[in-house]
């Protein structure tokens, strides 16, 4: 609100470019685009209001990949929407990672997707994510298209690190976490050991 009443549209662009959350609202219940509106402020209306709508355009491919609808992502991705849409803390690629949709994850990867983005507030990356849910598959794309098998997060846990992790957690679930965590070691990853924490 303070940029916005300072009309500081540089200041404004930047929190939207951050993902800033849009509907947040002050002690008087108004949001950003209530409080531009009211104070008369074209330009930072437009810019908001087309924030606004590149969010829904986010939401509407995130549900997309959830329900793994890859020809309403295709159509969505046709029609321009940015492949590195956030909504709700979570990348497109790094939902069709979590799911274990392939095919969408190699549409998304096709149309710039960045293989190696964080994905929400734990700062997983497609290929975490993927390591997690036990993808096999997915982890075997996301490799050959050039993500960072050495990537960790800041609590030093790497790809295997999250697939033993996983296997822990979803021990049951059927999920190849025995395969994919071998490759993973044939790979060349480690475990970080507990002192490196």
């Amino acid at each position: 609100m303070c940029a916005i009443a300072a009309e500081h549209l540089d200041a404004i662009a930047t929190l939207i470019a951050a993902n800033a959350e849009l509907d947040v609202t002050d002690l008087a219940n108004r949001s950003a685009l209530d409080y531009a509106q009211a104070t008369g402020q074209p330009q930072i209306i437009q810019l908001l209001e087309q924030a606004k709508a590149r969010q829904q355009q986010a939401t509407e491919l995130l549900q997309a990949i959830t329900q793994g609808n890859s020809l309403q992502v295709q159509q969505l991705l046709d029609a321009g929407l940015n492949p590195n849409a956030i909504a709700e803390g979570m990348s497109a690629l790094g939902q069709a990672a979590a799911k274990g949709y392939v095919a969408i994850a190699q549409q998304l990867i096709s149309a710039g997707a960045d293989i190696n983005g964080r994905t929400n507030a734990f700062e997983l990356n497609p290929l975490l994510y993927a390591a997690y849910r036990g993808h096999f598959e997915m982890v075997k794309l996301l490799l050959s298209a050039g993500a960072d098998i050495h990537a960790q997060v800041d609590n030093h846990f790497n790809a295997l690190s999250y697939a033993h992790l996983g296997q822990q957690q979803k021990r049951n679930a059927g999920k190849p976490f025995g395969a994919l965590i071998h490759f993973l070691e044939t790979q060349g990853l480690r475990a970080p050991s507990r002192n490196s924490r």
